[in-house]
């Protein structure tokens, strides 16, 4: 409730974030408060076609199974939020490798459950049909869980000292075909 009332009075205010009423509108529902919600809604959709970033992709899916409003708050939020990330060229098949590269990205490469889960996968790929490249954000332990992820891998980075555009600069140059988020 306290979030709530918070976010009522930061809507009510004149110089507020274009966010506030997305803010409310997801407060509202985590209090079962439905009071004025459709209003709230029709005025989000406005901003949202008005490419305002209004709400969360994550608040748009829990207010509507509308695909056209899902997809404008996901585009007006990755506007407001990435503005600085850098364009890579599409590669639809690479020439230059005749493996299929697949990357795994993780800040769970250490002894953390993921890495526990994974590290048999892991073990088993299958090195002749495909390349793989473990790209590793976290801390670094010398686990056995996390040694055995390493011993897997003849392609593995720690990459945790490189900027987002940093790491996606090297794996733009390495070709990686498919890269696997383990978050």
């Amino acid at each position: 409730d306290k979030m709530k009332d918070a976010h009522e009075k930061l809507v009510k205010l004149d110089k507020r974030p274009a966010i506030s009423e997305g803010l409310l509108c997801y407060s509202k529902l985590c209090c079962a408060d439905w009071n004025d919600l459709d209003e709230i809604n029709k005025n989000l959709k406005k901003s949202l076609k008005k490419n305002i970033f209004s709400m969360t992709p994550f608040t748009s899916v829990l207010i509507s199974d509308d695909p056209e409003g899902q997809y404008l708050a996901s585009k007006n939020f990755s506007i407001h939020n990435f503005k600085n990330t850098k364009k890579y060229k599409k590669f639809n098949r690479n020439k230059s490798h005749k493996k299929i590269k697949i990357g795994y990205l993780s800040s769970d490469f250490f002894d953390h459950a993921t890495s526990h889960l994974a590290v048999g996968m892991f073990e088993h790929q299958n090195n002749e049909i495909f390349e793989y490249y473990a790209f590793s954000y976290g801390k670094i332990d010398d686990s056995k869980v996390s040694r055995r992820v390493r011993k897997s891998f003849h392609n593995f980075y720690q990459v945790n000292n490189l900027s987002d555009n940093q790491i996606a600069e090297k794996i733009f140059k390495l070709e990686i075909d498919i890269l696997i988020d383990l978050k």
